[in-house]
């Protein structure tokens, strides 16, 4: 009898064991939103939590980055999407609001972008380069244009140049996409050409797909990041069955030629944290993991930019 009870104890004691260790796994909520209840996936770090996540901040190009980054550190208990609650990043500001709003206190790291060339530096702030983003520029395959330089793409983007006769090309109008302030991508492009004075706007072409813009010799011309190009991302749903991409200044963008900064359609994405931060401070967390982490590579790509580390 005495030895059945051990034996019983001893089951007891491993099903408690059991049962405390499959609590452990089950997520605790974090926040709640109405009936939406919010998990911290410890994807970035485990110690970051809906209470500590820290205060955002970004340019119209990097709210995509802003986006991913909150979608890899949390999920819902629901079918609802992310982007439902209050706390997703959903506005963006120039960048000298946001690095005023770093230096009050308002934000706790800020996304923003800047030339190749530019220095970017403030006291009492950290710059952490991140990762590049170049925008390509596509055509149709029968379009005898191959190569346009910054001075062209420039003119042409402004609205200066309009058909294709003026830099060489065969006679026919230059057919332009939306480039809406309102559109990332048109931001980064239109910072790269004027640095940041609003481009030219075609709302009429928005939606249409890349081959209905062509008519006769009236070829089109689009914008898109490279790092959605190179992957599949855009040729099949927006640009049709074919496409070809142009070189600008002589360089064809691809991976090589972007890393070595010799493609002239490049920005830099920087991470910006106050330099004063903790060295456990879920804003230095991040900003480390997007520079340093190999993991953090698909999370950029879905945003446009290229891992730089």
């Amino acid at each position: 009898r005495e030895y059945m009870k051990k034996i019983t104890l001893f089951f007891l004691m491993m099903t408690l064991c059991l049962l405390l260790c499959s609590c452990g796994d089950k997520p605790n909520s974090e926040a709640q939103e109405g009936s939406t209840q919010i998990f911290s996936s410890g994807a970035i770090d485990k110690s970051i939590d809906f209470e500590n996540y820290p205060k955002t901040g970004n340019t119209a190009f990097c709210l995509t980055l802003c986006q991913k980054l909150f979608e890899k550190s949390f999920y819902i208990s629901s079918d609802e999407s992310l982007s439902l609650l209050t706390a997703y990043p959903k506005s963006s500001d120039e960048r000298e609001a946001l690095l005023k709003s770093l230096e009050k206190g308002e934000t706790d790291i800020v996304f923003l972008e800047a030339g190749l060339d530019e220095r970017l530096s403030r006291e009492g702030l950290t710059f952490t380069p991140i990762g590049l983003a170049s925008l390509c520029l596509v055509t149709l395959p029968e379009n005898p244009v191959s190569d346009l330089s910054s001075r062209n793409t420039a003119d042409i983007f402004s609205g200066k140049t309009v058909a294709w006769d003026e830099i060489n090309g065969k006679r026919g109008k230059i057919v332009l996409p939306d480039m809406s302030r309102t559109n990332p991508t048109a931001y980064a492009l239109s910072y790269i050409l004027s640095g940041g004075k609003p481009a030219v706007s075609n709302s009429a072409m928005k939606g249409m797909f890349f081959s209905e813009m062509a008519d006769g010799e009236n070829y089109p011309i689009e914008y898109t990041l490279y790092e959605y190009y190179a992957v599949g991302l855009t040729t099949d749903s927006r640009y049709g069955n074919s496409s070809k991409l142009l070189s600008v200044d002589g360089v064809t963008p691809n991976k090589q030629t972007i890393a070595n900064g010799m493609y002239p359609l490049t920005v830099r994405v920087y991470a910006v944290i106050r330099s004063d931060e903790p060295k456990r401070s879920t804003a230095k967390i991040i900003a480390d993991w997007l520079s340093e982490n190999n993991d953090a590579h698909d999370t950029l790509m879905e945003a446009g930019i290229a891992f730089a580390k």
